[in-house]
């Protein structure tokens, strides 16, 4: 006998659902025909609540989402809630409840007792019904504080008309589960710029998305910092984090130039510029050359092998490149045929701005 338990959140219309099974096994893995759920099998509905179990806090509000999962059911139900705790209060006991779950919003007053509760959850989806269970712990001790945790980016382009997003979550030090309101807010938005939440309310512990959008007729901003504010229910200080706000020309709006990266596979310790033959000389000394760039095709045309190379120097007439290295020796590179000369400086105390000297002679 096999068992299989299907995902929370999970919704199969009457005669949509199949399984197969898929043995890995050698010599030959095999997989099943489909088996397919009938569409005249009993509507099943089972409800989960999330978090739970949660600790709650006197004198604050505390939401949590009951997420249906469905087979052979269509269409939204509802949900009511069973016998609260005295000092635990709702303004709505039923609530639609769509596949896609419904968030449930509860207030705990100051006189609220301390204690462990469950909650009973009713479901009614078509002809389906399914109990569930909200556990949770009302607390009279301080409610931990609570901080901002970045999901993406600190920066934000947002297009002139258009919009643009990032997300957040918020985390406790607490070693339990807390579960308190928080709702965002945010100051220092660039002009023409609003900000909206998603969603306006959020508990502690999940996540919000900030979305800014620009009017038409927005001007351009650079770097505008922008400070996201979360107001919680409990008596805990405010959670800010910051972030830059640009708002751009929209796409398509600027000229057709664009910027060429050239790969190098190293930093470059100095460059020089060969007007005669457009060419840009660029010192590696990670990989030991100097490399010779076209400013037409923006490629590597050569790679001249030169220990360690560091400072460039150009000369008037654009026939050298001068190359100064961790030695005492120096080069000479022929802009047209890219031969190298070498050159031995009298021996001396050798300073090399930025690298080590890691060597006194060299023979390339």
């Amino acid at each position: 006998m096999l068992v299989g338990y299907l995902p929370q959140g999970f919704v199969s219309k009457p005669g949509a659902l199949s399984f197969t099974v898929f043995n890995p096994d050698p010599p030959i893995p095999v997989t099943s025909d489909p088996f397919a759920y009938l569409a005249t099998n009993p509507a099943l509905l089972a409800l989960c609540a999330n978090p739970s179990p949660t600790t709650v806090f006197t004198a604050s509000s505390f939401s949590f989402v009951v997420q249906p999962s469905e087979v052979n059911v269509s269409g939204n139900g509802n949900v009511m809630l069973g016998s609260l705790p005295a000092g635990i209060t709702t303004t709505n006991a039923s609530l639609p409840l769509p596949p896609t779950g419904a968030t449930v919003h509860l207030q705990a007053a100051n006189s609220a007792a301390a204690g462990t509760y469950d909650l009973t959850l009713n479901g009614v989806v078509g002809t389906a019904t399914a109990k569930g269970d909200f556990n949770f712990i009302v607390s009279s001790a301080a409610p931990p504080s609570f901080f901002f945790v970045v999901l993406g980016g600190t920066e934000l382009g947002v297009p002139i008309g258009g919009s643009a997003s990032l997300q957040y979550t918020t985390a406790t030090g607490f070693g339990g589960s807390a579960d308190f309101d928080v709702t965002p807010s945010v100051t220092g938005l660039p002009p023409g710029t609003t900000a909206s939440f998603t969603p306006s309310v959020f508990t502690v512990g999940q996540s919000v998305t900030v979305t800014v959008s620009a009017a038409s007729t927005a001007p351009v901003t650079q770097n505008a910092t922008v400070t996201l504010t979360g107001t919680a229910s409990a008596q805990v200080p405010n959670a800010t984090v910051t972030f830059f706000a640009d708002v751009t020309q929209p796409p398509g709006s600027l000229p057709g130039s664009r910027t060429d990266v050239v790969a190098t596979a190293g930093t470059p310790f100095a460059a020089a510029y060969d007007a005669t033959h457009n060419l840009i000389f660029a010192s590696n000394p990670d990989w030991n050359r100097v490399d010779v760039i076209s400013n037409a095709t923006h490629k590597i045309v050569k790679s001249i092998p030169v220990r360690a190379p560091r400072g460039l120097d150009i000369s008037q007439d654009n026939s050298r490149v001068w190359v100064q290295t961790a030695s005492s020796n120096i080069y000479a590179v022929n802009t047209s045929s890219f031969q190298t000369t070498r050159y031995s400086l009298p021996a001396h105390t050798i300073a090399s701005s930025g690298l080590p000297v890691s060597f006194s002679t060299d023979r390339c």
